[in-house]
């Protein structure tokens, strides 16, 4: 008799993210009791393969193309689309699938079609809070097909809400930290950053990949602000620049040149980013849009004080005054603020970065969050 569900956790962005990271990492946890086949396209997927064998995690990488504004990959896309639902359909068959979960979010329907034609459960996960207005007429189309919709926060769920069908069951489920990976009592191997690991300013850090929704040029303009007052404090970003987004990291290394900077450095991708994570006094997220941030999470679970934008659900984790400081989007006067503040007391800052850590341990560990998914998975499966 079958016991163990078969989960077949398909995602159309295969660089290396939040959303990747969270798939190797639950389906590690769940390892023993669930089956998990990561499926990714096979184009930019060199570091979600490595991944997955370093986490011994199954995968196929298929040849699926991703939606984009970019005309010629649209095209590719669009052009494809019917061969890459059949090219899952096998896969889903020949793997002999229970669950498909749909991890990319509102604009991946590809996975949900062909989970329905082959047979298996569909969960949908949405992990956004911002979409073009035909992603949403997308979803509202195809969510039908679905069996289940699990979201990445409260944010998420009130964003889709009035477009997810009523019938659905929904759950949600924030990304989730692994708290005794990312310990600030932990020792790590030495960054090759020495002007920072080495440096007695104060480190205000974030770890995020280039890109405009992440808010850089208000924090290149807050860190011009803070440094007409102070000049110990540096800021860093940690993080890789992909080549559709090249163009926009030399338009922030220009705006540096512009406003005659030298607090701010971006360090570029590190494999583990723990040993910076652990060095940075204050952790900032400027984003634009959010719904369950990990870069966030795992600050909090290092033990750091947090200054956020009010995105997704930070706000729910990080209790402005009690973990650290929200501010409001593009807002570069309240973030330089905010920082100044906090770069004054080291006090608060010890008392946020306590609070921030208990918070990451009792709700957002591991362990509890690959429960939740376990829940969900069945959940969906006693759908009919």
């Amino acid at each position: 008799m079958k016991t163990t569900i078969r989960v077949a956790n398909i995602i159309e962005e295969a660089r290396l993210g939040g959303p990747q990271l969270r798939i190797l990492s639950v389906a590690k946890a769940l390892a023993k009791k669930i089956e998990t086949i990561v499926i990714m396209p096979k184009e930019n997927s060199d570091l979600f393969q490595e991944a997955c064998k370093e986490n011994e995690v199954k995968y196929i990488s298929l040849p699926l193309n991703r939606i984009t504004r970019e005309v010629k990959p649209a095209l590719r896309y669009l052009i494809f689309f019917p061969y890459e639902i059949i090219y899952l359909f096998y896969t889903f068959k020949k793997a002999n699938i229970d669950l498909v979960h749909v991890s990319g979010g509102a604009w991946q329907i590809k996975g949900v079609v062909a989970g329905r034609l082959a047979g298996c459960k569909v969960l949908w996960h949405l992990n956004d809070t911002s979409m073009p207005k035909f992603v949403l007429l997308m979803f509202k189309l195809f969510s039908p097909f679905c069996n289940a919709i699990v979201y990445a926060s409260e944010r998420s769920r009130e964003y889709y809400g009035p477009i997810a069908p009523v019938s659905k069951k929904k759950f949600v489920v924030p990304a989730p930290v692994n708290t005794k990976l990312f310990d600030p009592d932990g020792t790590y191997d030495r960054d090759k950053a020495a002007h920072i690991m080495g440096s007695k300013k104060i480190v205000v850090g974030t770890v995020a990949n280039i890109n405009p929704i992440k808010g850089f040029d208000t924090l290149i303009h807050a860190a011009s602000i803070v440094a007409k007052k102070r000049d110990d404090i540096l800021f860093v970003v940690v993080g890789p620049v992909y080549k559709n987004q090249q163009r926009f990291a030399e338009t922030l290394s220009k705006l540096k040149v512009e406003l005659g900077l030298n607090n701010v450095h971006f360090l570029g991708r590190r494999k583990d980013a723990r040993a910076l994570l652990k060095r940075f006094d204050i952790y900032v997220c400027s984003s634009h849009a959010e719904s369950s941030p990990l870069s966030v999470w795992e600050a909090m679970s290092m033990g750091k004080a947090i200054i956020s934008t009010d995105v997704g659900d930070v706000s729910r984790y990080v209790k402005h005054g009690e973990a650290g400081e929200i501010v409001p989007i593009a807002d570069q006067h309240a973030l330089a603020a905010a920082v100044l503040a906090l770069a004054e007391n080291p006090g608060k800052r010890a008392r946020y970065g306590a609070c921030a850590k208990s918070i990451a341990i009792s709700q957002l560990d591991l362990a509890l969050c690959a429960q939740r998914h376990e829940s969900a998975y069945i959940s969906t499966m006693s759908c009919t």
